[in-house]
């Protein structure tokens, strides 16, 4: 059983490495037949056209008017404008976090939603002896940080429902939220403020406190947070950066493209 098990995860990795190399083929030439994507491969018809279909039907691959040639579907491009974005937003942020976190000498912090879990792009060291941030890279999740509540606010409600039908969230300290139904009223809140906070919620004695980033289509297409220690933190100083950050993600917005008519959605950003 062991040796079979071992056969059978080899077997899947290679399939999954030769879907690659068909969809890598198809980017790099735009569209090809099928006997040119099985001699670029080294595999036989039969083999190769199994792999295509499989492609097609999930998407990745589709067929010209005619039938005789492959291409690159909407999926495999939608994935492409998504990695597109984010590098994008990466680009366009720096100068923004740089400022910002110049002005606030505390951690910031720039993430994206993968499933439901955040994502961390960017970062900037707070240059305090006393400071918690996360990697470049790093995933939290996104229903006790505040990033993460930034981020889940604005997704479609279908979506949302998979995170709060949930019984019982896990929790990471006393502060964390658990109760779906408590979470669903935060986010609210976001939508209404345009902030999302994180009050211990994931690491005692850090708070952190988070805004949305708008691209141009009207889509949340990151989230900017600063972290501070609870021991810098009071409630004039969480209102001064907050009022800032609010305003940098703002002017990162509008750089995205978005324009400012809030509406449904908008979270008075």
């Amino acid at each position: 059983m062991r040796y079979g098990a071992a056969d059978g995860t080899k077997d899947k990795v290679r399939s999954a490495g030769r879907a690659l190399e068909i969809l890598t083929f198809l980017a790099r030439r735009g569209e090809a037949p099928l006997g040119e994507v099985s001699r670029y491969l080294g595999l036989r018809k039969s083999t190769v056209h199994r792999f295509l279909s499989t492609l097609q039907e999930l998407g990745y691959v589709e067929q010209d008017g005619a039938g005789r040639s492959y291409r690159p579907g909407v999926r495999a491009l939608e994935m492409a404008l998504l990695i597109q974005q984010k590098a994008s937003v990466c680009d366009l942020a720096r100068p923004y976090l740089d400022r910002l976190a110049s002005a606030v000498r505390e951690t910031v912090n720039l993430a994206v939603l993968d499933g439901y879990e955040v994502l961390y792009l960017d970062k900037r060291e707070s240059p305090e002896p006393l400071t918690v941030t996360a990697r470049v890279g790093e995933r939290k999740p996104a229903h006790c940080t505040a990033l993460g509540k930034a981020l889940l606010a604005y997704l479609p409600r279908e979506r949302l429902d998979g995170l709060l039908s949930v019984p019982v969230l896990p929790a990471f300290t006393l502060n964390s939220i658990t109760d779906p139904e408590k979470l669903g009223q935060q986010l609210e809140q976001v939508r209404a403020e345009g902030l999302a906070y994180d009050r211990e919620e994931v690491i005692t004695g850090v708070r952190c406190v988070a805004a949305p980033v708008f691209d141009h289509r009207g889509q949340v297409a990151a989230a900017i947070s600063i972290t501070v220690p609870t021991v810098r933190m009071n409630a004039e100083r969480e209102r001064a950066i907050s009022s800032l950050l609010k305003e940098t993600a703002k002017e990162l917005s509008r750089r995205l493209g978005w324009q400012e008519n809030p509406g449904p959605g908008m979270g008075g950003i």
